[in-house]
C-alpha cells in the first residue's frame, strides 16, 4: 500500500486514491472518494485490511447564515419570510428559527451582531438583536470553475414534432 494506489470496499464499492500514510501504518487520507466506506469491512488494494473507523471530512457544507437572536418583539420568525437589518441594508429569508438560531440562506449584505442594528421579518414584523453571526463555510465567489460547456441554441417551430426514446431498466 502507497500513495496513489487506488483502493476499494468491496461490499459498499467505494473507492478513493490514497494521499497520505501516517507513520505507524494505521492511519490512511484518502482522495477522490467514491461512495461510502463502512465500518468493519474489508478493503482492498495492494494490501487487504479491515476499516476499524472512518472520518467524514467535508462531505456537506452549511451554507446558511447562522444569526444567534435575542427576539425584542413579536412571535418569531416564519420560514421563507424576508429578514432586513436597517442599518447594514443587509438581508436574506429564513430557512428555519429554532430558539435563538435564526438561519437565513440567500443573503445579501453582512449581518452585524450589536444590541443597537435590529433585524426585523417582514411577514411577522418580529424584532431581533443578534448576538452573534456564523456565516457560511464556503466563502461566495472563491471556487475555480471547472468545466463549462456551451451548446448552440436549437430552434424549434411550434408545429414541429419529435421522437424521444425513453429506456428504463430495473
Amino acid at each position: 500500500m502507497s500513495i496513489g494506489d487506488t483502493i476499494t470496499q468491496a461490499n459498499t464499492g467505494a473507492t478513493g486514491t490514497i494521499d497520505e500514510i501516517d507513520s505507524s501504518n494505521t492511519t490512511i487520507t484518502l482522495t477522490d472518494v467514491s461512495g461510502i466506506f463502512n465500518t468493519t469491512d474489508i478493503v482492498e488494494g495492494n494490501t487487504t485490511f479491515t476499516v476499524s473507523s472512518v472520518l467524514d471530512n467535508n462531505d456537506f457544507f452549511d451554507q446558511r447564515t447562522n444569526l444567534d437572536v435575542n427576539i425584542v418583539s413579536g412571535s418569531g420568525f416564519e420560514k421563507d419570510e424576508l429578514v432586513i437589518q436597517d442599518i447594514t441594508e443587509a438581508q436574506g429569508y429564513v430557512h428555519s428559527y429554532s430558539g435563538t438560531n435564526l438561519y437565513l440562506v440567500n443573503t445579501v449584505g453582512d449581518f452585524q451582531a450589536s444590541a443597537n442594528n435590529e433585524i426585523t421579518g417582514q411577514e411577522s414584523s418580529t424584532v431581533a438583536t443578534i448576538n452573534t453571526v456564523t456565516n457560511p463555510e464556503l466563502q461566495k465567489h472563491s471556487g475555480k470553475i471547472l468545466y463549462i460547456e456551451r451548446f448552440d441554441p436549437i430552434t424549434r417551430l411550434d408545429s414541429q414534432s419529435e421522437t424521444v426514446k425513453l429506456v428504463i431498466g430495473f
